[in-house]
């Protein structure tokens, strides 16, 4: 989550802040932490350092303590989902079983966990220490054969000695010949020039006058071919081919191989489940449940290419034959339409609660990414970049975009420093996902979706146009990749390897054209719009 350094969410005051409450989600400065711990309701609470606060990988700081549908603490944990939800979430989890969040022993878990990761770096310390020891007796033994390869290659120095004169002298005979032959072959090339000049546009007469110039040079030349070229030809002597066959008959002498065996060691079993460790499920075993079907705008001119859903559980719609975009509350209800001009509208991502950043698409005035203010309603800033600017993300504290014919450009969101990461030829309309150390986008002109890693090195391409045409938005959970099928009608999941994938959502659930997709990680829920004026959001969970 964002923070500004200098204004206390609590005075609103300018002054250094100097803690972040985790459970109020607010950063104090030095006169609020002290009533911070004196108030009844807020006492029990442990607010941190501002810099500690900082320094958490934004996996931990993303991680909300307010329900972001009802705006309610999460007090429970539903195991059939392996979620959080508050109390006003029980009614869509009345039969997974929930539980209060207290009861979940996470510190038996911690300790857990240390155990057998100390016993994991344990056992790999003692495999490195043993093939170290191998790597000395394979030097040893290198040595051995440095030393009779040292006696063995006097007997050689005085036969390279003669190949290098023999060599020399043999050059300079080749270099005669093709200086002849090249002076022969570039008469040759005018000659032909000459004549395909003349074919297209001489007169009969020119033609026969220039024919028969030609035709002497042209003899000359089969003439010289035709007496023979000297041929420079190497002689071996008899005497190094027998070394070479008794060079051969000494690999008696001694061998080397490597041979590989298991080496199995103890680790101490665990009593978490293994489901914790499963980074990456199995696209076999996504099941999705429609939870919405929502109704963007009553017009019919709609032409949907960005969404997503904020923090606080707002869904936002960009709609570019208006420019505008639209704001929805939890409960699907139109909240606010603003638009935009004169950025058309394409991506759309949010970087806080508050604040969402608005790809230009086909502008080509001013293109690039426009910053905005939710609750004002108004720009706070504008980033500029060399081409139309289509798809567009954020992980980290990084806003990742695709700008046609350029490339991949990342923008730093603490200065707006604007860096070109991947150089490619990136085609119009291509949107685009980051996941770890992976970047994933679309190419509608190939029909094809991309992985590659942040260098622009190609991990692996996925295409058949049997089930993927015109490939639009594109997210990714736990390296499982979603896209939308705008020409297909459908929703299909890649696998993690770009081997396999499943057709998720068809026009049998009402996709007609879909045109932009959005995965909250957290929630395990979907997203997804068509063109027109429907989406539709679904919760996912790995079987």
């Amino acid at each position: 989550m964002a923070t500004n350094n200098n204004v206390c969410d609590v005075c609103r005051q300018t002054s250094t802040v100097t803690h972040w409450c985790l459970e109020c989600e607010e950063a104090l400065c030095s006169y609020c932490i002290e009533h911070h711990k004196k108030r009844k309701i807020t006492r029990k609470h442990k607010p941190i350092p501002i810099s500690k606060y900082e320094s958490l990988p934004s996996f931990i700081t993303d991680i909300h303590q307010l329900c972001v549908y009802h705006n309610e603490i999460y007090q429970l944990y539903c195991s059939i989902h392996d979620s959080t939800v508050c109390y006003k979430c029980i009614k869509d989890h009345g039969q997974c079983g929930v539980i209060p969040l207290d009861d979940v022993d996470n510190f038996a878990k911690i300790i857990d966990l240390e155990l057998r990761m100390g016993n994991i770096l344990k056992n790999i310390e003692s495999i490195k220490e043993e093939r170290e020891s191998n790597m000395s007796t394979i030097e040893k033994h290198k040595a051995e054969v440095k030393t009779v390869r040292k006696e063995i290659n006097k007997l050689f120095d005085k036969l390279e000695k003669d190949i290098d004169e023999k060599k020399n002298e043999c050059r300079e005979k080749i270099k005669k010949i093709t200086s002849k032959l090249n002076k022969r072959e570039t008469e040759t090339v005018k000659c032909r020039t000459i004549v395909d000049d003349i074919k297209q546009n001489g007169t009969n007469l020119q033609t026969f006058v220039i024919l028969k110039d030609i035709e002497e040079i042209i003899t000359e030349k089969e003439q010289y071919l035709q007496t023979g070229i000297d041929n420079v030809e190497v002689v071996v002597d008899t005497g190094l081919l027998n070394i070479m066959n008794i060079v051969h008959d000494l690999k008696t002498i001694g061998t080397f191989d490597i041979k590989t065996h298991k080496r199995f060691v103890s680790q101490e079993p665990s009593t978490i489940t293994n489901k914790l460790f499963l980074k990456f499920e199995r696209i076999d075993n996504i099941k999705l449940s429609l939870r919405k079907e929502i109704s963007i705008s009553q017009s019919n001119s709609t032409c949907i290419r960005g969404c997503c859903i904020s923090p606080n559980g707002q869904f936002l719609f960009t709609d570019r034959f208006k420019c505008c975009v639209y704001q929805l509350n939890e409960v699907c209800a139109l909240r606010n339409t603003w638009l935009i001009e004169p950025t058309l509208g394409y991506g759309i991502v949010c970087v806080d609660a508050h604040t969402v950043v608005i790809s230009s698409g086909i502008h080509c005035f001013k293109p690039g990414l426009a910053i905005l203010n939710l609750q004002l309603q108004k720009k706070k800033t504008f980033i500029e970049l060399p081409g139309r600017t289509y798809g567009v993300t954020k992980e980290g504290q990084s806003l990742f975009t695709c700008v046609q014919n350029q490339g991949i450009y990342e923008i730093n969101l603490t200065d707006f420093k604007t860096t070109r990461i991947i150089r490619c030829d990136i085609t119009s309309s291509s949107h685009i996902a980051v996941y770890s150390d992976k970047i994933y986008y679309t190419d509608n002109n190939e029909d094809c979706v991309i992985c590659c890693d942040r260098e622009g090195l190609r991990i692996w391409t996925f295409k058949d146009v049997s089930v993927l045409q015109n490939p639009r938005g594109i997210a990714v959970d736990d390296g499982n990749v979603f896209v939308v099928g705008e020409m297909t009608d459908n929703v299909i999941a890649i696998s993690s390897d770009g081997n396999s994938y499943r057709e998720l959502l068809t026009k049998h659930e009402g996709l007609s054209s879909p045109s932009a997709i959005f995965v909250d990680r957290k929630k395990k829920n979907i997203l997804v719009a068509n063109t027109g004026k429907k989406a539709f959001l679904y919760n996912f969970s790995f079987q």
